[in-house]
């Protein structure tokens, strides 16, 4: 008989027992007894008397290796309470996911005379957030001791200038050192585009200063990033001509070989730059309105795809892009927080537009990036209250399901603010104290800025 029947009768005879052992009437008669015994007797006829595994399977089970589990194959994976803290040797209570509330923390970092102006903020390969800003006239740059910008903080004046600088931006080279590109000058008289490279992930020694363009008034509201080529891309204004303009970098320092292009001849105020998923600097700026400037190369020397996405009037643009691939703005439209949505990587269709804050005027100085949850945040002033707020997108174009938090409200605050997200997987926000005119950083407590907030 094959392995088949031998299963069939098998489990017809376990069930024909069961049925035998639980009915009354069979016991009663003293059948039950009788009956075990012949099916038992034909089980064993079939299969020699005993059923393994192996009979049933028909696979040999000494051809398996037996490998007895002991002590030294289970690893230790004791968690210690140094496995638990931060950079700066504090446990870790409020990271993104954390179980613990933990509150917003702000802090005044540089309070010496008057800084804390056109601020850039983001994370340095060493895991601590870096600042570049205006401070008394001057370029400085805050290098934290800590995620949340407390304690341990470096300040260095890194550009000590003959005029007074403006519009600050920062961002990581490939080298790994932090790059700076600002406005030296008085606006609307004089000026010139300049970059700071930094000798140490500080910026407290071996800085390079570099003027990139001085072809009349140049560098108003700059913007830096780096390109698929490892070398800066920095967009700004030609106040002179009023155009858009870009200078690619000739090597990670911008000390030579840089490419000037004027991209856009009508305007090109209040710039931001990003690389897009295609490889390509992607720029938002103001020329009657909210226009995109999609490059057609790294250097945006030529293919320049130029869009006009939003008439409303503004005064700040600030552009990252999605976790689906495409660019997203905030900008400051008709004294409200908008935000732009692009339908593709040139912003040429399918946008989606939304006022995102209208109570009152707001959206002045803001700064967009993407948290851990892969939605957008959003940085800006309440100008009416003169507070800091931020908003936390409920999904990835921010039209809807957005959370509004004002993060600071002590004195006027909020002013140039700028947005990233630390190692803890937090924002932390820099921006202009004016009543003290300090410089502060927010470090949020939890992913929407709400202080002592969770997830149950």
């Amino acid at each position: 008989m094959n392995k088949l029947g031998i299963w069939a009768i098998v489990v017809a005879g376990a069930f024909f027992l069961g049925i035998l052992t639980a009915n009354p009437v069979v016991e009663a008669v003293g059948g039950w007894k009788e009956a075990i015994e012949d099916l038992q007797a034909q089980i064993d006829t079939l299969t020699g008397g005993s059923i393994d595994a192996d009979t049933l399977d028909g696979i040999d089970s000494s051809s398996f290796v037996q490998s007895p589990v002991t002590s030294s194959d289970i690893q230790d994976s004791t968690i210690t309470f140094s496995d638990m803290q931060g950079i700066d040797g504090t446990p870790i209570t409020g990271i993104w996911n954390s179980r613990i509330p933990k509150s917003n923390t702000l802090t005044s970092v540089d309070t010496t005379g008057n800084v804390g102006i056109f601020t850039s903020i983001t994370i340095g390969t060493d895991g601590l957030p870096i600042v570049s800003y205006t401070g008394n006239d001057d370029l400085k740059v805050t290098h934290c001791g800590n995620a949340s910008c407390s304690s341990g903080n470096t300040i260095t004046t890194v550009d000590n200038t003959n005029f007074r600088v403006f519009f600050t931006s920062i961002t990581i080279g490939t080298d790994g050192l932090p790059i700076v590109s600002y406005f030296d000058g008085r606006i609307g008289t004089v000026g010139e585009l300049k970059v700071a490279h930094c000798g140490n992930v500080s910026c407290s020694s071996g800085n390079t200063i570099t003027t990139v363009d001085n072809a009349g008034i140049v560098g108003e509201t700059s913007s830096i990033t780096i390109g698929t080529d490892g070398l800066p891309v920095i967009s700004y204004n030609d106040f002179t001509n009023r155009g858009l303009k870009v200078a690619h970098c000739g090597n990670v320092s911008c000390s030579s070989g840089n490419t000037i292009t004027t991209v856009d001849s009508v305007g090109g105020s209040s710039t931001s730059i990003m690389i897009g998923t295609d490889g390509l600097p992607v720029i938002s700026y103001f020329a009657s309105g909210l226009k995109v400037a999609h490059c057609g190369n790294a250097s945006c020397s030529s293919g320049n795809t130029l869009t006009s996405v939003d008439t409303a009037d503004g005064s700040k643009t600030s552009i990252t892009i999605g976790t689906d691939g495409l660019p997203v703005i905030s900008y400051s439209g008709n004294s409200n927080l908008k935000v732009a949505h692009c339908g593709n990587a040139f912003c040429s269709s399918g946008n989606t537009l939304t006022t995102v804050d209208n109570a009152g005027i707001v959206g002045d100085g803001t700064s967009i990036t993407i948290g851990t949850d892969g939605l957008p945040i959003v940085s800006y002033r309440d100008t009416t209250n003169r507070d800091l707020k931020v908003a936390h997108c409920g999904n990835v174009s921010c039209s809807s399901g957005n959370t509004i938090t004002t993060v600071d409200n002590i004195g006027e605050v909020g002013r140039t603010s700028s947005i990233t997200i630390g190692t803890d997987g937090l924002p932390i926000v820099s921006y202009r104290d004016r009543t003290n005119q300090d410089l502060k950083v927010a470090h949020c407590g939890s992913i929407l800025c709400i202080s002592n907030w969770i997830r149950r």
